[in-house]
């Protein structure tokens, strides 16, 4: 949406059971930001699982990226809300990221890391060389066993 000064937003609604709207300004008189990032509200599982994979459906065109990385831990207090999370990519570390399809989750990882868990959350870099353009997340969903 533009609005008549032309500040321009992005409403983007999860798909999660809050259904938590976010509201991203773009560049102020017109111009855009070539790249941004979004984290997933804490996601409950209710119990500890072990945690497969990620999985994400998407739109990604050729003038732009999308990269994501998963954070794992216990609830603090009973509540996922109050944890501290920390973010990694596919080998564990905080320096790789997931591609724009997903993939397996870590067991092991970089301290603060955790799998098993109960809490879980992603974090989505996107970026854009074409303001016309930008990377859309359809879904994104994590498999996981008891």
């Amino acid at each position: 949406m533009t609005e008549l000064d032309n500040d321009t937003f992005v409403y983007m609604i999860g798909n999660t059971g809050t259904n938590d709207m976010k509201i991203i300004q773009g560049g102020p008189d017109g111009t855009y930001l070539s790249s941004g990032t979004y984290e997933s509200p804490p996601k409950d599982l209710g119990t500890i699982v072990a945690l497969n994979r990620l999985s994400v459906t998407a739109t990604v065109s050729a003038s732009t990226t999308l990269q994501f990385q998963v954070a794992a831990t216990l609830p603090i207090s009973g509540s996922c809300t109050g944890a501290s999370y920390v973010f990694v990519g596919p080998d564990g570390t905080a320096s790789t990221y997931f591609p724009a399809t997903g993939g397996p989750i870590p067991l092991t990882g970089i301290s603060g890391f955790q799998n098993p868990a109960q809490c879980v959350k992603y974090r989505a870099n996107l970026s854009t060389t074409d303001n016309n353009v930008t990377p859309s997340i359809l879904d994104a969903s994590f498999n996981y066993s008891p």
